[in-house]
C-alpha cells in the first residue's frame, strides 16, 4: 500500500466537515499518512485546491491555507512519481 505524508491541520478540517477522506493509516503529532489508492483523495485534493488558491481569505485562514497548499503538493508530487 502506498502512502502519502501529509500535515495534520488540513486533514482534520476537511474530515470536520464531514466530507469524504481517504483513511489514515499511521499518525505522528503533526502529520498523517494516508492511503494513496483511496477512491476519496480526488475529493481530498480539490478541496485542498479551492482553500489554497483562493487568495482573499481572511487572516485568520492563512495557516490552514498554507496547509491544504502543502496537502495539495503533497499528493501531486506522489501522483507525478507513481
Amino acid at each position: 500500500m502506498a502512502l502519502i505524508k501529509i500535515g495534520k491541520r488540513f486533514y482534520d478540517d476537511h474530515h470536520e466537515r464531514a466530507l469524504p477522506a481517504p483513511t489514515v493509516i499511521k499518525e505522528t503529532k503533526s502529520h498523517y499518512w494516508i492511503d494513496a489508492s483511496s477512491d476519496f483523495i480526488i475529493d481530498l485534493l480539490e478541496d485542498a485546491d479551492f482553500y489554497s488558491i483562493v487568495s482573499d481569505w481572511p487572516r485568520e485562514y492563512f495557516g490552514l491555507c498554507k496547509s491544504a497548499a502543502a496537502t495539495a503538493d503533497a499528493i501531486r508530487k506522489h501522483q507525478q512519481v507513481a
